[in-house]
């Protein structure tokens, strides 16, 4: 008789990695990124997990930032460890969300397995609940059950001041005047990107155009549709360009 197997099942015996150490690396690949060696392009639909997986990195860059050495002094680590373990539990599947907790518990606060599960023991089994299907009501609608936590209300957690969130470099953990300067990087980023000039740029080519085009005025005697012709711009273009360059210009 034919035997019915289910897909991830077999996936898991075949695949070099199983589904749940896959899904696991993902706490590993937010610390090589957290330390400037994972090159991954960021995935462009943002989901809960991904979100997850941007502040364990941020809080990588935070401990490394505040500690050099690796672990966090005693008064920062129950914190740290809670908003960290909630982000693992959004990114690890139920069967290995304890061993990661338990790994990165060590190598930050260097408490044993016996005391990380104790303090972590919540987290775990809200993780697992949610794994089962079990939900909360949030308001007026069921949500997982796994914690949850607001980017604002961790940077208030952690007493994370404003030039420590430059200097650490994080992304997403920052208060909103920080917020809107990465928005306008990323902004600038993705202009570049497409083969846009910035408007440094953009202003230093049009005093050049507008210089020559003042030049050309006085010496030749070329009108602004002329003008605008040989530059190939409109004749508002290079009159905006002569009225900017004009100041500077001694002809």
């Amino acid at each position: 008789m034919p035997v019915r197997h289910v897909f991830g099942t077999l996936a898991d015996e075949v695949l070099p990695f199983t589904h749940a150490e896959l899904i696991s690396l993902r706490a590993e690949r937010a610390k090589r990124r957290a330390e400037g060696n994972d090159k991954t392009v960021p995935a462009v639909r943002h989901t809960a997990a991904s979100y997850w997986e941007a502040v364990l990195t941020d809080l990588q860059r935070l401990r490394a930032h505040r500690c050099p050495d690796g672990a966090l002094p005693e008064g920062q680590r129950d914190a740290w460890l809670f908003v960290a373990g909630v982000a693992i539990s959004w990114i690890s599947p139920p069967e290995v969300l304890g061993r990661e907790i338990i790994a990165l518990a060590d190598e930050a606060a260097g408490w044993r397995d016996g005391e990380t599960r104790s303090r972590m023991s919540a987290i775990i089994k809200r993780a697992r609940q949610a794994a089962a299907g079990e939900t909360i009501m949030f308001g007026n609608r069921e949500v997982d059950c796994r914690y949850r936590m607001r980017a604002d209300t961790v940077v208030e957690w952690l007493a994370i001041d404003p030039a420590e969130q430059r200097a650490a470099g994080l992304r997403v953990l920052v208060d909103r005047d920080r917020k809107r300067e990465l928005n306008t990087e990323r902004t600038k980023e993705s202009r570049r990107r497409r083969g846009a000039k910035d408007r440094t740029e953009q202003q230093a080519e049009r005093l050049s155009m507008g210089g020559m085009a003042l030049y050309l005025q006085a010496t030749k005697g070329l009108k602004r549709d002329e003008l605008a012709a040989r530059f190939g711009v409109s004749t508002g273009q290079i009159s905006k360009a002569m009225q900017e360059a004009r100041p500077g210009m001694s002809v």
